[in-house]
């Protein structure tokens, strides 16, 4: 049996439960693509506020203030 991995999750089973739940602000970090994308529920739908990849920074809300630099977060290969 194969089971989906922790990504597939994340981008389907719980974003959708999050998003029927009204969950307000929704962040999936991948380290193997080495990205980190937003959602925000607008609507009853999640839009996506934001996305990074690789040594970018970004701010999400609900922290808006919040500066992340990505290069901090991924291990050297």
């Amino acid at each position: 049996m194969i089971r989906p991995s922790s990504g597939t999750i994340d981008r389907q089973d719980k974003f959708r439960q999050y998003e029927a739940a009204g969950v307000a602000h929704y962040w999936v970090l991948d380290p193997k693509k080495k990205s980190i994308e937003g959602y925000q529920i607008a609507g009853g739908k999640y839009a996506p506020p934001g996305v990074a990849r690789d040594e970018e920074s970004i701010s999400l809300p609900p922290f808006n203030d919040l500066v992340i630099p990505l290069r901090q977060l991924w291990q050297p290969e």
